[in-house]
């Protein structure tokens, strides 16, 4: 067993896919990280730890699942000293773990590789009536169709700063019910890997962060994304900036909600047990977070 917290700069970094079933679903997202790291420690592999006063190990895992909802895969970078094999990692810590926290899979991946959180944009669920015969009550399909056909879904959301408005509708990907199997499959937006690092500077860029490229002589004013010159042309000696914006979200409805909602109105991800408290209040549901997806709906075990 180690003992001391030791930190080695040829630390070696491996990603594990685990569950997270059964009774674990009332730990919180704490106390799963010192299960893993519990085990670690009784498995014998030496964790690398942090330098400085207060050194941790070098546990990281990415998008904490609420209390009373269940995971298939989920995701957990660690880092130890010394380079093991992936199926020797993988063997050590199912002895350790119990059987509703199995370890599925374990790749060795770079030190620099992006964190979990900052890889993840999706998550992909699937929720169960707890009440089985609910549906004969309460048409879901039809509740699933209509809310996907709404453009904009505004909340208020409580915070330490106070109340804010968000428009949850841009975190909703998808959301289908299998009348038949009678299970609700949805995809909401999770994480940072929705949000792609700002350009460099660019002296091109105007209006709200829109850029000029080379005109076309069909739209000489609209450029890129819906893009526009912020200098007025004498054909079109208004349209700059947001309004060119506003007006490319209203023609295109593939372009970003966000630009059709006022400024006191942000866009935000939202919990999978408060989006279907939502969408069906009347229902209590059984959750399970099926998979973890980046931007380009890919597993990030690589």
């Amino acid at each position: 067993m180690q003992k001391h917290k030791i930190y080695t700069e040829t630390g070696f970094k491996y990603r594990l896919k685990a569950q997270k079933t059964g009774d674990l679903k009332f730990i919180s997202h704490l106390d799963w990280q010192k299960l893993i790291y519990t085990a670690i420690r009784r498995s014998g592999l030496k964790i690398n730890y942090s330098q400085g006063f207060n050194p941790t190990p070098k546990i990281s895992i990415g998008i904490a699942l609420p209390l009373f909802i269940e995971a298939k895969n989920e995701y957990i970078d660690i880092e130890l000293q010394q380079e093991v094999a992936d199926n020797i990692i993988k063997e050590k810590l199912n002895s350790i773990l119990p059987g509703n926290s199995r370890i599925s899979d374990v790749v060795k991946i770079p030190k620099d590789k992006s964190s979990i959180q900052k890889r993840v944009c999706w998550a992909v669920y699937k929720a169960i009536p707890l009440n089985s015969e609910i549906n004969t009550k309460i048409n879901i399909e039809t509740i699933a169709k209509e809310f996907l056909l709404k453009q904009n879904i505004v909340i208020d959301k409580h915070s330490k700063k106070g109340i804010k408005k968000v428009n949850i509708r841009p975190g909703v990907y998808s959301l289908n019910f299998d009348k038949e199997n009678n299970i609700l499959e949805f995809t909401l937006k999770a994480g940072g890997g929705c949000i792609k690092e700002p350009p460099p500077e660019n002296p091109q860029k105007t209006g709200e962060g829109c850029c000029i490229k080379e005109p076309s002589p069909e739209n000489p004013q609209k450029t890129g994304e819906g893009c526009c010159i912020k200098e007025p042309s004498p054909e079109n000696p208004q349209k700059t900036g947001e309004d060119c914006m506003r007006e490319s979200a209203t023609d295109n409805p593939g372009t970003d909600e966000r630009l059709l909602m006022d400024e006191e109105t942000s866009v935000s991800s939202i919990r999978a047990d408060e989006f279907l408290k939502i969408l069906t209040p009347e229902i209590n549901w059984r959750i399970t977070r099926e998979k973890l997806l980046d931007n380009n709906f890919n597993e990030i075990m690589n």
